[in-house]
């Protein structure tokens, strides 16, 4: 247990960067033992999950079920980026045109497992949803979603329905 208790949260899978931040710079949590010290605050601020994870952190639990991937379906294909506060519309919107290209990058690959680990031949992944999440330190933020009637695969399919999605809600 000193081995655990003296490393730095982040040093954990599964503490990033962002909630990194949140451990330190708001909760002023640095090491897995000041877990246990800041439980009380930590129980009424995180959700359920995360409260539980990072408790199992501080007892040195971990998942012991190790499948291989094959044997999980996927239910979603997604990217995400992380980054400081950003005011131009443009540079936001770029950045938007970066994700879709990664996006379809995953798209790509996904189908190739798939028909690599699938029996049916014809089985593709495809998605009819378009989900945009913003999400700001230490406030909510907003999600917002369309379907569509077609399935996009290519990063301009995407980049319009995403441009759309992004400038129906002038919050960002």
């Amino acid at each position: 247990m000193r081995f655990i208790n003296d490393l730095p949260c982040r040093k954990i899978n599964g503490i990033g960067k962002v909630f990194e931040r949140v451990l330190s710079d708001a909760l002023d949590i640095h090491k897995v033992s000041d877990i246990y010290e800041k439980r009380a605050v930590l129980y009424k601020l995180l959700s359920e999950k995360s409260f539980d994870f990072l408790i199992n952190v501080y007892l040195g639990l971990g998942a012991t079920a190790v499948r291989p991937a094959e044997d999980y379906e996927r239910k979603s294909v997604g990217t995400e980026r992380t980054f400081r506060d950003e005011h131009d519309e443009g540079k936001l919107r770029e950045i938007l045109k970066g994700l879709a290209e990664e996006l379809e990058g995953d798209l790509e690959r996904v189908n190739t497992a798939v028909h690599t680990h699938s029996s049916d031949r014809n089985a593709d992944y495809q998605g009819r949803c378009i989900t945009i999440k913003v999400l700001f330190l230490f406030t909510l933020g907003f999600i917002n979603s369309c379907s569509i009637n077609y399935i996009p695969t290519k990063s301009s399919d995407l980049l319009v329905r995403a441009n759309r999605r992004f400038s129906h809600d002038k919050r960002c």
